[in-house]
């Protein structure tokens, strides 16, 4: 269920991100389209993450918790260091993949006993 909310995240930031900051902030700070998306996506799974990591927090696994936010903040840092894209792009991008890995890596954990 996460992940298509992460899906539905990315989407409606790619549509309507770029406007939402328009409107909040001015033109000079709107993102482009693939920026919102990204941090949309990014957004959408950092609060699922958070609701998915209290199952771990419930059972008492808190190593494991542990263990996929440092997947996320691991993947995170590699896609920093190696996108070769606009500042804004590859900030977002790599923030999107961390909080993905770690929603990915928190599921996983959470099903195995």
């Amino acid at each position: 269920g996460g992940a298509g909310l992460v899906l539905l995240g990315g989407l409606v930031g790619w549509l309507v991100g770029p406007d939402v900051v328009r409107l909040l902030f001015g033109p000079e700070f709107a993102p482009s389209s693939t920026v919102a998306m990204f941090a949309a996506a990014g957004v959408t799974a950092a609060a699922t993450a958070q609701i998915a990591s209290q199952i771990l927090v419930a059972e008492g696994r808190t190593q494991r918790l542990a263990v996929a936010w440092l997947w996320g903040l691991a993947v995170g840092v590699v896609v920093l260091v190696l996108l070769r894209a606009e500042p804004a792009t590859r900030v977002a991008v790599a923030f999107a993949a961390g909080e993905l890995t770690a929603l990915s890596a928190m599921a996983l954990l959470a099903i195995r006993r």
